[in-house]
């Protein structure tokens, strides 16, 4: 048993930070309120190993009645609170703890959405289905599901408005289907194993995930590679001699395909739903997209360390690399970062060759946006 913590967040981002730290071939989940019963896992592997193309294995559950609490009407009920448009294809009361996974599944769809409290299961479902994943439906138990006094579920109002609000997403992805960019994200990193976990956790953990991870070990003499690997399908580790951020860089960019890259350092985070919201502008027409930057602080730093370490900014004009999103074809346009910096080279290959680039670009189009 391996024991997590966090903040308070909900059951999504519970889940979510479990699925960062997973290894296995298959993820399963459990409530600590419910219970599996007996051979469930074997039977429900059993079924994924036999069909190879089947991404999930779902099963029907049963009530586990505490005592004086009466068996309540949702349970035994077609879900009527999901809206119609969410019904297709999906089994009524399937909580994600009826559920088995292949692990690399999740790098398709996803993790759960954090910014539902309810529902984030049916959300998903839904995201699976729409990426081509295939669930299959035992009719065999596999979930004790205990019903008492506390449960979510009994408030049908909170359910419909999650629901709704899975709907949401639902027709907002179906808008941007066409438009939105796919985002790729590097990570150079040299002897910062120990911050690597986080920063690989804020990419993942996005409402709107990556295409891919890029993890760069510039020669690292720390566990930089160990740490890169436990993250394997959803993170590429790509290995060289130390050569410096800029060669780092450059070294991602043959293993690149998205049409979008965010370089981001291996010390920082991403802030929640950053990549959408940058993906939407460089949607919206820009080749470079680039918000505020905020600092945190590692714990145990003297007041004389912080204060040499702060760094002046001033919102968007934080000239920091981890903090904007770049067309992949301007950056190729572009060239290389330049290797000879020992720093700014950010600042030298996206902000200023990267705006000339895009200005010659758009000039005969008369549309002289080039960030956002």
């Amino acid at each position: 048993v391996v024991v997590l913590r966090q903040d308070p967040g909900g059951p999504a981002a519970a889940r979510n930070l479990g699925l960062c730290r997973t290894t296995g071939r298959f993820v399963a989940f459990l409530d600590a309120d419910d219970r599996w019963p007996a051979g469930r896992l074997h039977r429900m592997l059993d079924r994924l190993r036999s069909r190879p193309g089947t991404g999930v294995v779902l099963g029907r559950q049963v009530p586990l009645l505490e005592p004086g609490v009466e068996r309540p009407d949702w349970f035994d009920q077609p879900a009527k609170w999901i809206p119609l448009p969410l019904r297709t294809g999906l089994a009524p009361q399937v909580p994600a703890m009826s559920m088995v996974a292949r692990r690399e599944v999740f790098s398709r769809v996803g993790f759960f959405d954090p910014g539902l409290r309810v529902c984030e299961d049916l959300d998903w479902y839904v995201r699976a289905a729409e990426a081509g994943v295939e669930i299959d439906l035992l009719d065999d138990v596999v979930l004790e599901r205990r019903i008492h006094e506390r449960n979510l579920s009994h408030d049908q109002g909170a359910m419909t408005g999650g629901a709704l609000a899975a709907l949401q997403r639902k027709l907002e992805r179906a808008r941007r289907r066409d438009r939105t960019p796919t985002v790729s994200v590097v990570i150079p990193c040299h002897d910062h194993g120990r911050y690597l976990d986080e920063a690989l956790e804020s990419v993942l953990s996005q409402s709107r995930p990556p295409l891919e991870v890029v993890v760069v070990d510039d020669g690292s003499t720390d566990d930089t590679p160990e740490v890169a690997a436990r993250w394997a399908p959803w993170v590429r580790l790509v290995r060289q001699a130390k050569g410096g951020t800029a060669s780092a860089r450059n070294a991602a960019m043959p293993y690149v395909t998205g049409d979008a890259v965010l370089s981001l350092d291996a010390d920082d985070r991403l802030a929640p739903d950053a990549l959408g919201r940058l993906a939407d502008a460089i949607a919206a027409g820009a080749d470079l997209a680039r918000g505020r930057i905020d600092e945190f602080l590692t714990p145990g730093l003297d007041a004389a360390t912080v204060a040499r370490l702060r760094v002046p900014q001033t919102g968007v004009d934080a000239p920091l690399i981890g903090g904007h999103l770049v067309r992949a074809q301007v950056l190729r346009d572009v060239g290389p970062f330049d290797e000879t910096l020992g720093r700014g080279e950010g600042i030298d290959g996206d902000y200023l060759r990267v705006a000339r680039a895009a200005l010659a670009r758009r000039r005969g189009a008369g549309d002289d946006v080039l960030t956002r």
